[in-house]
């Protein structure tokens, strides 16, 4: 039974997760911490920060995880046979309509259009984890240096996860100390 639910939550996933990778995150909120409950909040904000930081699609990340967690490998691949297999359909549609009838070029508009509704909704939720998270003052300074440096520096975010991991081992280092 578990395999079958892990399947339909995946594939759930997978159809509604339209506009890349970030609009993935409140998807994958709903179907594994509300709907499920194969992880709380706390350990999803885990994982989207754990997500960041290693290489590959977010969607099969969390497919992995919650696969291994659940139902050991067989989970794992079932779940990502779940993911995968909306947008591996629907590219083949795709590449199919491209190439034979020229009929994706006519949507172009409302394709773009669609991402800024993705961009609102993303946006909308980082609010929302921030409300939740924040708990003492300090720790908005990572979010807001992190902001600056992309925006106007166009610094890597992967260096920026990476040295904010750093630094906070180096002040729960120098708090214990």
């Amino acid at each position: 039974m578990i395999l079958l639910e892990l399947y339909f939550a995946f594939l759930k996933i997978s159809f509604f997760a339209i506009g890349g990778a970030y609009s993935l995150f409140p998807i994958l909120e709903k179907v594994l911490v509300e709907e499920n409950n194969w992880i709380s909040s706390e350990e999803f904000l885990e994982l989207v920060a754990a997500s960041e930081i290693m290489p590959g699609a977010i969607s099969i990340k969390f497919a992995t995880y919650i696969g291994l967690k659940k139902a050991g490998i067989i989970g794992v691949l079932i779940s990502n046979l779940g993911n995968l297999s909306i947008p591996a359909s629907l590219m083949g549609l795709y590449y199919f309509l491209e190439t034979e009838t020229k009929f994706i070029l006519k949507y172009k508009q409302i394709i773009d259009m669609m991402k800024f509704s993705v961009l609102g909704i993303f946006s909308a939720i980082l609010i929302q984890y921030i409300q939740k998270q924040y708990k003492i003052p300090w720790q908005i300074l990572p979010f807001v240096a992190s902001f600056l440096l992309v925006y106007f520096f166009k610094i890597n975010p992967f260096w920026l996860i990476l040295g904010t991991g750093f630094a906070s081992l180096g002040v729960f280092y120098y708090a214990k100390g």
